[in-house]
Formats: structure tokens, sequence, C-alpha cells
């Protein structure tokens, strides 16, 4: 299913890994939150469903940013649990991640073949620059909401590469081609309200903090390869959902 009826949603083969991917994590949450319970099962078998699905999608792509969302809630749980004298050694944990992640991707020739991938990811990176190169016609406003795919110079180029793209593959570049640097610039905003609502529920020593980094982790690293900001909104609703759960939880601790 390409898309539907609705404008709200768009589904392909890799947005469906990521919603099956997003579905299963939650099933391991229910199992551990039920795990004394006979309701256990019915995660149990959504845990089994998402992942005989997500495994016919073939998309790498979703388990990745399960994968780092599960380390990210691990270690929130930690945080959480730990004492100031602990804290001050696990600060340094998210700036190595961030420079084994960076790392990852300039030598990603040898870390793709691990995973039987091409160093192009599969075609993504010269996408990529030919979206980079269109943004810089109009570097400030962008083309409007879906609209640079319509450019007879971007469907050139991609062309040109045997590709006949209608998205980005990173959401992030989707934002930049659409709105510009002021769409980047929203963007920001809401990256601060987000990780403001994120320190606040960790500040607060909430029990559901590890579960709401865990759901930020997963969408912002899962529209690093896929378009899950613009043309499909689900995770952005999700995304948004959580943050102010987030900033409701810890307000409701400070009250206490």
């Amino acid at each position: 299913v390409q898309t539907c009826a609705l404008p709200i949603l768009f589904f392909n083969r890799n947005l469906l890994g990521a919603a099956t991917a997003a579905a299963g994590l939650t099933s391991i949450a229910l199992i551990w939150t039920w795990r004394r319970r006979r309701l256990v099962v019915m995660p149990a078998a959504g845990l089994v469903f998402a992942m005989s699905i997500g495994r016919r999608t073939d998309s790498i792509t979703p388990l990745i940013a399960v994968g780092m969302s599960v380390l990210a809630g691990a270690f929130c749980v930690l945080w959480v649990r730990a004492s100031d004298e602990k804290r001050r050694h696990l600060r340094y944990l998210p700036p190595a991640a961030i420079i084994t992640g960076l790392v990852a991707f300039l030598f990603r020739d040898t870390v793709t073949g691990w995973f039987g991938r091409s160093p192009s990811m599969t075609g993504r990176t010269g996408v990529w620059y030919d979206i980079v190169d269109a943004w810089s016609r109009r570097p400030v406003h962008g083309f409007g909401f879906m609209a640079a795919w319509f450019d007879p110079e971007l469907r050139a180029a991609l062309r040109a590469r045997g590709r006949n793209l209608w998205e980005a593959h990173n959401g992030y570049l989707e934002v930049l081609v659409g709105g510009g640097l002021i769409a980047v610039v929203a963007l920001g905003f809401l990256a601060w309200f987000v990780i403001a609502a994120l320190r606040r529920s960790l500040s607060a020593r909430s029990p559901h903090a590890p579960w709401f980094v865990a759901a930020v982790m997963f969408v912002a690293m899962v529209n690093l390869g896929e378009t899950n900001i613009a043309a499909n909104r689900l995770p952005w609703l999700i995304l948004v959902a959580v943050s102010v759960q987030a900033r409701w939880s810890a307000r409701s601790l400070d009250d206490r």
C-alpha cells in the first residue's frame, strides 16, 4: 500500500518496517509491565506479529532505530537509579555514542558490509547529494511541502541516477528542502522543547522517563534513513505526544 485516504498517514515498505518496529518495541514494554499477569499473552502475540511483518519488509533502518532506543532507555534506567557520583561517569556515555555513530558513518563501507548492505545505503547518499544541491537554490524558504519533488532539475538528477523517488529517505533533509532554513529553525525549537521535556522527566526521576527517551530516540533515529517527519506524520504525532506526556509526568511528580 503506497498511500491511504487520510493525508495524515503514508505507508510503503520501509515505513511499514518502522511501524512494525515501533509496535514490537511497545509490545516489549507491555510484556515487561505485565510480566506477572495473564494479559502478557496479548503483547507477546503482538511482538511475534510485528517481528513477522517487519522481517518481510527487509528494512534495516527501523531495526537500528529500535536498537538505539533500547540502549537509550537502558541508559536512562541506570541514570534514574544512579547516585550523583555514578552520574558523573554516566554523563560521558552519550557523547561517546555520538562519536561512535560519526565514526561508523565515516567508515560506512566496512560497517554496511557487516549487514550485507551497500555503502551508498541502497542509493540514499547519492539522492541526499541531489537534495542538498536542490536546497542550495532556495536556501531560506525551500520549495514548499513536497514541492521539491516536482522540480525539473531535481527530477532530472534523480533520473540520471536511475531513481524515481518522491521522498528523501531522510526526514531532516525533507524538512530542509521543503522549508529551507526557516523550517530548520522551527525544527530546532521543537527539538529544544523535546529535550527540555526529557531532561525535566529525568531530573524528576520519573519511572516513565526511560520509555519517553526510548520513544523519542526511535523517532529521531528512524528519520535518518526514512522520511518519517514530513510525508508520514504518524511518528511525528508520537514524538509530540510523548514530549507532552513527559512534561506532564515530571510536573505531576514535582507537585507531590
